[in-house]
């Protein structure tokens, strides 16, 4: 668990968050330092992403991968479907 003071950290919706030269994800929303800004996000600074999806079955598999290969420590699939109760 990383714990920070709310001013330590910033997030951003819907950015591209390059992973390495060739290899960039666009997570719904990303959580990083603030002192690293958008220009400093690194998958090692990071402190975790959220995809927020109609269909987890992608962000869990073909999107989780490069997120945990490149060393992002936590990602969080929100599984935005509703089902009636």
């Amino acid at each position: 668990m990383v714990s920070a003071a709310a001013g330590d950290v910033d997030f951003a919706v819907a950015t591209a968050f390059r992973l390495s030269q060739y290899t960039y994800l666009e997570p719904d929303v990303v959580i990083f330092p603030r002192a690293s800004g958008i220009p400093g996000l690194a998958a090692d600074n990071v402190r975790f992403v959220v995809e927020i999806a109609d269909s987890s079955r992608h962000d869990m598999g073909r999107k989780a991968s490069p997120y945990a290969s490149f060393g992002v420590r936590e990602l969080w699939v929100v599984d935005a479907v509703v089902t009636s109760l």
